[in-house]
């Protein structure tokens, strides 16, 4: 009865280590996917929405000029502005913001509440994150020359994050769950092969006994 006991404990700490071996590896590959389908996610979801961004600027630059006084303006109607807003057929809108300033931090026209361009030393575009309102939106920003000055201007434009957020979901539930169901069947298949595998030590103990 003793020796009995103590094969039956012998077995269940050698399925057990068994189990520890196999799944904890693959709980951890697992993880590391998870992580790396995420940093996927999140990139695929920035780079679509940022072209957007891109095309916004693009479209305002286009509609700046000067005015009879040689002011410069943006020829930008509410209803231009409605379709530079993204919205999904879930009906998830983002915030749009934008703004037309000079090299000495004038905002010429354009949102208030839109901080002015940082380091305007540097002429390239860039994309940057701010807060308004304590929404966190991401900017972007382009450099322009308004003929015959040589003036230089900035436009700017920038968004909330409901619909990259969304996107981002929605990519990374795509990646993961189908993961996640591999996984569950995997560790189904070791916990039934190491079942079965340590069956026949299990009787080869036993005639031992």
């Amino acid at each position: 009865s003793v020796s009995l006991s103590k094969h039956k404990a012998s077995s269940i700490s050698i399925r057990r280590n068994l189990l520890l071996w196999l799944l904890v590896p693959l709980f951890c590959l697992c993880s590391l996917s998870s992580l790396v389908a995420y940093g996927l996610a999140e990139h695929f979801a920035n780079d679509s929405y940022d072209k957007l961004l891109v095309r916004s600027a693009e479209s305002i630059v286009g509609r700046i000029g000067r005015n009879e006084s040689g002011v410069v303006v943006a020829d930008l109607p509410l209803a231009a502005q409605a379709i530079l807003r993204h919205e999904t057929k879930d009906g998830l809108k983002d915030q749009f913001y934008y703004q037309i300033a000079d090299s000495y931090g004038h905002r010429l026209t354009g949102d208030a509440v839109l901080p002015l361009p940082l380091n305007t030393s540097d002429k390239g575009p860039r994309f940057r994150y701010a807060e308004i309102a304590g929404q966190k939106v991401r900017m972007y920003r382009v450099y322009v020359q308004i003929s015959p000055s040589p003036d230089e201007i900035w436009v700017q434009v920038a968004e909330t994050l409901n619909c990259r957020q969304q996107l981002l979901k929605q990519i990374f539930i795509s990646i993961v769950a189908p993961q996640v169901v591999l996984v569950i069947l995997a560790s189904l298949s070791v916990w039934v092969g190491v079942k079965h595998g340590v069956a026949p030590l299990e009787r080869l103990g036993k005639l031992l006994n």
